[in-house]
C-alpha cells in the first residue's frame, strides 16, 4: 500500500505533466510562452476569464477539452 507522501507526489508529477503537455500543445498551436501558460492557468483552476486568443480550429477546441 502507497504511503500518503507517496500518492502526495504521484499526484504532483501526474499535475506537473499535465501542465507540461498543456503548454507544450499551445505552444505547437503558435502562441507565445505567456499566452500558452495564461489560458493552461486560466482553463485548469476554472477561473474562467476567457481565451487569450479565439481558438476557431476544432483541433485546438478538442486539444483544450481535453
Amino acid at each position: 500500500m502507497k504511503t500518503s507522501f507517496q500518492r502526495i507526489l504521484l499526484g504532483s508529477a501526474v499535475f506537473g505533466l499535465t501542465l507540461l503537455v498543456a503548454v507544450v500543445g499551445y505552444r505547437l498551436a503558435g502562441w507565445s510562452w505567456m499566452e500558452s501558460i495564461y489560458m493552461v492557468v486560466i482553463t485548469i483552476f476554472g477561473v474562467g476569464y476567457g481565451e487569450v486568443r479565439p481558438i476557431a480550429d476544432p483541433a485546438l477546441r478538442l486539444f483544450t477539452i481535453l
